[in-house]
């Protein structure tokens, strides 16, 4: 659809990553978020991530 824009969604119900120290550890389909978000920020092309593997969900507690 648009090529500029990427998406990634991790398990569970948090909104977002960014301010959670999870941020630095928490990998999505084999990618560390941390990674993802610099790689982003740096102007790369990402490939949008989809957590399949949601046995260990984050929580708004997290």
């Amino acid at each position: 659809m648009y090529d500029f824009l990427s998406v990634c969604f991790a398990c569970g119900s948090v909104h977002t990553m960014l301010r959670s120290p999870e941020l630095y550890v928490y990998e999505v389909d084999g990618v560390c978020l941390v990674d993802w978000v610099a790689a982003l920020a740096a102007g790369d092309m990402v490939e949008n991530v989809a957590g399949t593997d949601c046995e260990n969900p984050l929580t708004a507690s997290e």
